[in-house]
């Protein structure tokens, strides 16, 4: 493989994972993927890096294609890094990656985890949900966090697609809903590990008509998180025990 095939095959791949919303996230995943770059058996580009003459971007070649086409050139700015300790400077226009980018190469990231919810019954204690896992250092989405347009569906897809996790919180009046069918139909094309939790007494069946015969099939054969009384303290043995599942390398 060539250099520049492998660089092509690199990016693919790297365009296809979802980027956070937090801005200081997405600055550290800029660093740890200019280090990947610089770490390549091919050396994409070095460890050192220069800035265009408006203090824009950083520029090379083929720098400049990884951040059109991951960034659509709105990464992080330099600077933002350069304060979060993942670049050096040198001279005005030049940077080199620290010590504290390389390393980030060899972490491993925490779970990444999507969570379906019926806006209509579920939101409350799906932004609950959200809120204990990012507290607990797992990367958790909510579909609230995407911008709305044209792409939308395909960005949901993909964001569904590139987590680790799929969360399905459940309850009486979920279904019918498209949007959570097609979230699950997502997650189960991709092979990603859903793990389902059941709250205000519901009952899965009810979900039967609504759902390809596969997908219910799958999904009923799971153990679900069921809440039996919807207190505090039931919703945090529920998340606790979800938590728990995610010590579960997935497939």
């Amino acid at each position: 493989m060539t250099n520049r095939d492998g660089f092509g095959a690199w990016l693919t791949n790297v365009v296809e994972r979802p980027l956070p919303q937090n801005m200081k996230a997405r600055a550290r995943v800029l660093a740890k993927e200019l280090a990947e770059g610089a770490y390549a058996p091919e050396r994409f580009w070095g460890t050192t890096f220069t800035s265009d003459q408006h203090e824009r971007h950083l520029t090379g070649d083929p720098l400049d294609r990884y951040l059109e086409h991951r960034w659509n050139n709105a990464e992080p700015h330099f600077e933002l890094l350069e304060r979060l300790g993942y670049l050096e400077r040198g001279d005005r226009y030049v940077f080199r990656l620290s010590k504290l980018a390389m390393e980030l190469v060899d972490e491993v990231e925490p779970a990444t985890v999507f969570i379906s919810y019926s806006r209509k019954q579920s939101s409350a204690f799906a932004l609950l949900i959200h809120t204990w896992l990012n507290k607990e250092g797992y990367t958790a989405f909510l579909d609230k966090e995407l911008n709305a347009g044209v792409q939308w569906r395909d960005d949901l897809r993909k964001r569904i697609q590139g987590c680790d996790f799929l969360v399905a919180v459940f309850g009486k009046e979920t279904f019918p809903s498209t949007n959570i069918v097609d979230e699950l139909a997502w997650a189960y094309e991709a092979g990603i590990r859903i793990i389902p939790i059941w709250h205000e007494g519901y009952d899965f069946q009810t979900a039967r008509p609504h759902l390809p015969e596969e997908l219910f099939d799958i999904l009923d054969e799971l153990n679900a998180v069921r809440i039996l009384e919807e207190n505090p303290l039931q919703y945090e043995a529920a998340i606790l025990a979800v938590i728990n599942r995610f010590q579960v390398t997935p497939e």
